[in-house]
């Protein structure tokens, strides 16, 4: 049952990161729209500079080139919301419709401050990791394996006991009543021969009463009747019951090697379990510390990203009034860019980086 408990937890930390990996290709492709969305103001910013001789045809191309990496990599981006998609379903275990832009994921997730404290998580690891009670589990059995093996010196002792009937039914019962009729015909014809051969010749003995082999309609009643009482009528058989005692005199030194084996599999399995132990130990701490790494980052990530939305807005109005250069605009336009993946990527290393936590404890803990 751990083991079921064990497989049901990864497939739903499976599920899940795969989950959140469709969201954050999701929002990904919603930063690469806007970025041709800006792309796109920029080259007719460039384009109506050129046209009143502020600007050089240098500033248009570079616009336009700008202008079609964005289409490009929203392409790139939306195919890799399909790909994530189509991982998904593979995922859940359901085929994936042909048209993946008819499904829409609903759940968020949101970001809050981490308030669990390590101990209580290594705590809770201990008693609920699923990989580490199935081994538990497991040296349990293995030491009640150990105690049979060492029994095996002693005598035993077996009893059973047994009590059984029979009952059958012909599907067609007339073939049998037919024997029947005829070996009664059969019987009754020597009867009758018997008689007027031998007892009818002066010898005076008495004749034999022939009518006793007749058969009759009562008795052919009766073979029916007993024909249709399966399959709640048997004819029982002797009960039986036996008793065996078994004295182990001269095992061939059977007997201590399952002991030594026994031995040997309760020991492997109690280092197995301590292994784990400090396995499952690593694990939810070093998901804690990613955890904690995440929140943090988020913060840093966010204030990056407010300082690049206002360096991109000051190199828009500061190109637009011809005091800044188009390649100011397009580093400030980069900037902002890398600072909304940074960001985006946060949260989700954040979001994953809880699920990691929940299933190296073996619970859910939002």
């Amino acid at each position: 049952q751990a083991d079921v408990v064990g497989a049901e937890t990864n497939l739903v930390t499976a599920v899940t990161q795969q989950y959140l990996t469709v969201l954050q290709a999701r929002d990904n492709g919603e930063v690469a729209r806007q970025q041709l969305d800006h792309d796109e103001q920029f080259l007719k910013l460039a384009q109506a500079r050129y046209e009143v001789g502020r600007a050089s045809l240098i500033d248009v191309r570079q616009a336009q080139v700008a202008r079609g990496a964005a289409e490009v990599s929203l392409l790139r981006a939306r195919t890799a919301v399909q790909v994530e998609k189509l991982r998904l379903f593979q995922q859940i275990g359901v085929s994936a419709p042909v048209d993946l832009g008819t499904v829409q994921l609903t759940d968020t997730f949101s970001v809050q401050t981490p308030t669990w404290r390590l101990g209580d998580l290594l705590g809770m690891a201990e008693q609920q990791n699923p990989s580490l009670k199935a081994l538990r589990e497991r040296e349990r059995a293995a030491g009640w394996g150990v105690k049979a093996a060492s029994s095996s010196w002693g005598p035993s002792v077996a009893l059973s006991a047994g009590w059984s009937g029979f009952t059958q039914k012909l599907s067609d019962i007339n073939p049998t009543i037919a024997s029947v009729r005829a070996g009664a015909l059969a019987d009754s014809t020597r009867c009758s021969y018997a008689n007027n051969a031998w007892y009818n010749s002066g010898s005076g003995q008495p004749l034999q009463d022939c009518s006793i082999y007749a058969f009759t309609p009562p008795q052919e009643q009766a073979i029916r009747d007993q024909n249709t009482r399966y399959p709640f009528h048997f004819t029982p058989q002797p009960f039986q019951a036996r008793l065996t005692v078994s004295i182990p005199l001269w095992g061939n030194f059977h007997q201590p090697l399952l002991v030594s084996q026994a031995k040997a599999q309760q020991q492997d399995l109690q280092e197995s379990v301590r292994a784990r132990g400090l396995q499952v130990q690593t694990d939810v701490s070093q998901a804690y510390l990613i955890l904690e790494t995440a929140f943090q980052t988020i913060a840093i990530q966010d204030t990056n990203r407010t300082a690049a939305r206002e360096q991109l807005q000051l190199a828009t109005e500061r190109y637009r009034v011809g005091s800044g250069t188009f390649f100011e605009l397009l580093d400030a336009q980069v900037a902002a860019l890398r600072a909304e993946t940074d960001y985006i990527n946060a949260v989700y290393d954040y979001h994953k980086a809880v699920a990691a936590l929940e299933a190296a404890v073996g619970k859910p803990l939002r």
